[in-house]
């Protein structure tokens, strides 16, 4: 059998990934940290194929520190997106290498614990995703409307394999308690192979939901709520600002740079068009964009594809996603009922 395996071929593909988000990451500063993602699961991959291919055991102290290290990072990631706080500025940010520093520790001092830590590692950031998921994409404001149901498709992937990897070496354990571990080899490399391609995928959607520049942020999950009189103003300059120059049609808007348009906190946005529309920004900002996209497939002769991207979406599958929900037919057959409605010398 070749010794290039799966484990091998992997983190050549994460690489390559890691290569194409380094180009985004050279003018946006919150894509640094998905890069370092991609690279330390890249060479992760790397360890399990000298590992379990190549049988270089002593690697294990460094596999299992990284493994600790990948989900600490992945939620650091992503937290900048929420904060806007870059990655490990502070001390706080620091203590997510915690996790990892025990592990290691725990492998030369107390190697029974490291299972347990491992464990407890994904267990607990399983629930920290799952809690900025239930933000909805009004949680993580620096992300570009178009991308936002993406990202929250990423995040609710992420939460299954933190639990789901969780539940692997809680797998191993009892395989090694049972008997001589004879399956453990087969749970840990389906774990850690999915688990890192989960996280390749990951950075490589999100990354290309950020916009072209940096961008400081601010952000509370808005609860639904009755509006009140500072909403409906908040409302008021929020649809005056995007109409103001079709400003909706920026395929770069983001909640934090409507915010900075508007002079109001993000927060005070999500929560007025939250109460007022019952739906979050991104879906609000879509339907002026899809509103816009029936004016030009209804009035001129323009191609689809034309229509899309003069609307403000970034692709193709977005767009037609957001046109079903929006209007319940897709464009082509909207823009066929839309043209046999239209009396004829009109």
């Amino acid at each position: 059998m070749p010794k290039l395996s799966i484990p091998l071929l992997l983190c050549l593909v994460l690489i390559f990934v890691a290569w194409r988000v380094a180009l985004r990451a050279r003018g946006n500063a919150a894509a640094r940290p998905f890069l370092v993602l991609i690279i330390i699961a890249a060479v992760q991959s790397l360890l399990v194929s000298l590992r379990w291919d190549f049988g270089i055991n002593s690697l294990r102290s460094l596999q299992v520190t990284l493994i600790c290290i990948l989900p600490a990072l992945a939620w650091a990631s992503f937290n900048v997106l929420r904060t806007g706080v870059p990655l490990l500025l502070s001390w706080q940010q620091s203590l997510h290498l915690l996790p990892a520093v025990v592990a290691f520790a725990a492998i030369w001092i107390a190697p029974p614990l490291v299972d347990a830590i491992i464990i407890a590692t994904f267990v607990g950031y399983g629930i920290a995703f799952l809690t900025l998921l239930r933000s909805g994409s009004d949680g993580l404001p620096n992300i570009v409307f178009d991308g936002a149901l993406n990202v929250q498709r990423v995040l609710l992937l992420i939460v299954f394999m933190l639990f789901g990897s969780a539940l692997i070496d809680l797998l191993v354990f009892l395989d090694f308690a049972a008997g001589t571990g004879a399956h453990a080899v087969w749970f840990i490399a389906f774990g850690n192979l999915t688990w890192l391609v989960v996280i390749g995928l990951s950075a490589a959607v999100t990354t290309g939901a950020l916009p072209e520049e940096d961008e400081a942020s601010e952000a509370d999950v808005p609860q639904s709520d009755k509006p009140d009189e500072a909403d409906t103003q908040t409302e008021k300059l929020v649809s005056y600002t995007l109409g103001s120059g079709h400003l909706y049609k920026d395929p770069n808007l983001t909640l934090s740079r409507l915010a900075r348009r508007c002079g109001v906190p993000a927060r005070k946005i999500s929560r007025a068009v939250n109460r007022i529309h019952g739906q979050n920004v991104s879906q609000f900002v879509n339907e002026l964009r899809i509103k816009n996209a029936c004016e030009l497939l209804a009035t001129t002769e323009l191609p689809v594809t034309s229509i899309i991207y003069d609307s403000g979406f970034q692709t193709k599958s977005n767009f037609n996603r957001e046109f079903l929900r929006i209007m319940g037919k897709t464009p082509r057959d909207w823009r066929r009922t839309a043209l046999q409605n239209i009396e004829p010398g009109a």
